[in-house]
């Protein structure tokens, strides 16, 4: 970190300054661009490949039952999680069969980004899936710092600039992301950042 002179777009930026500079819009321009090309399978990559074969493995593996279980116990949804079976067969159904994946950065957002022009994206924890659940992840992440309703506009404005956004598997999406996310936040003490979510949540899903 010595040889770099850029700065994080969250240490560099108040919200109000991302937002008016389109900065979110840039982002989610990158994301869907790290999200082209196409990869096989799913979950974390192995020495043997990735971790699943399809979507269904991942979603339904034990990886994913422990992060419900935990988020169930500790109460951290409340009635959100009686939506989670659905969110769980809508995502199924939207994935698909298919094998086919997108390469993730499994954490996009402004503290792993430099302030360069263009933005300079560091600090991925690479996995492979549908680029809906990393979308959802980073407005998971961007939420959680205090991020506007019209932050999340912005990335879904640059994600999706040249395709329709489905916004029934972005709200299941956002609800799994909460769930995955919730547990390490809760046992680091992170209770601002689940509150923020949370709120968000409640309001859209």
């Amino acid at each position: 970190m010595e040889h770099i002179d850029s700065v994080t777009l969250m240490k560099g930026f108040m919200e109000e300054e991302l937002v008016a500079g389109d900065l979110y819009t840039q982002m989610g321009k990158t994301l869907r661009l790290m999200h082209s090309p196409v990869a096989q399978g799913y979950g974390k990559p192995l020495e043997s490949g990735p971790e699943y074969s399809t979507f269904k493995e991942w979603i339904l593996s034990d990886y994913i039952k422990r992060k419900i279980e935990y988020v169930t116990e500790y109460k951290l949804l409340n009635q959100n999680l009686n939506f989670l079976p659905e969110a769980i067969d809508g995502l199924i159904e939207y994935v698909g069969n298919s094998n086919e994946s997108s390469y993730c950065h499994d954490d996009f957002s402004t503290g792993n980004i430099f302030a360069t022009n263009p933005i300079t994206v560091f600090d991925p924890n690479p996995s492979f899936n549908n680029g809906l659940i990393d979308l959802c992840r980073s407005l998971i992440m961007v939420i959680s710092h205090g991020g506007s309703q019209e932050s999340v506009e912005q990335i879904l404005n640059g994600y999706y600039a040249n395709s329709t956004r489905d916004t029934k598997a972005l709200k299941y999406a956002l609800l799994l992301n909460a769930i995955l996310k919730f547990p390490f936040w809760h046992k680091k003490q992170g209770f601002k950042r689940i509150r923020a979510v949370q709120d968000y949540i409640s309001r859209v899903v």
